[in-house]
């Protein structure tokens, strides 16, 4: 399934609407990259906002850099209010 509309043209990220947070490491090319998340971000049309954070050097689970990751999601959720 695509959710994030990178091969569909009506892609279900397009129903969320909620505030939308994508993460994802840099070194996560067999995953996702820049552009596919662009494409993510881009997509979410129906959420009020969508911020986009990578993770250098990191790979899809953050291994070793988890705690890294975790400071960035919660720095995240705190901006929400």
């Amino acid at each position: 399934m695509d959710f994030f509309g990178i091969y569909t043209p009506d892609p279900r990220i397009a129903r969320v609407r909620c505030p939308l947070f994508l993460c994802y490491g840099g070194d996560d090319a067999g995953i996702a990259n820049a552009d596919d998340v662009a494409v993510a971000a881009r997509n979410a049309k129906g959420s009020p906002r969508v911020d986009v954070r990578i993770v250098e050097h990191a790979v899809h689970a953050f291994i070793g850099r988890e705690d890294e990751a975790a400071a960035i999601f919660a720095d995240w959720i705190r901006t929400l209010g």
